[in-house]
């Protein structure tokens, strides 16, 4: 192999692992963003569980809602 083929192949294997980890990092930070509102929140948890019916959908939102009033506890002014 000569010095420049060297060179090429070296550079793309940089190339390849620079683009994995910024997909890494991309996918990391996606991953870990949290949710700015209740309505997303709501969705996300219920979209996690994978609902098959309307009612798991209701016992869902029932069953956020009472965690999220759990951990929000607070006097709404």
């Amino acid at each position: 192999m000569s010095s420049v083929t060297k060179t090429q192949h070296t550079l793309t294997q940089e190339t390849n692992m620079l683009k994995q980890l910024a997909d890494y990092f991309n996918s990391l930070f996606t991953k870990f963003s949290e949710p700015e509102t209740y309505g997303s929140q709501l969705e996300q948890y219920i979209v996690s569980h994978h609902p098959t019916n309307n009612a798991q959908v209701e016992h869902l939102e029932r069953e956020f809602e009472l965690r999220y009033l759990k951990r929000n506890s607070g006097w709404i002014v």
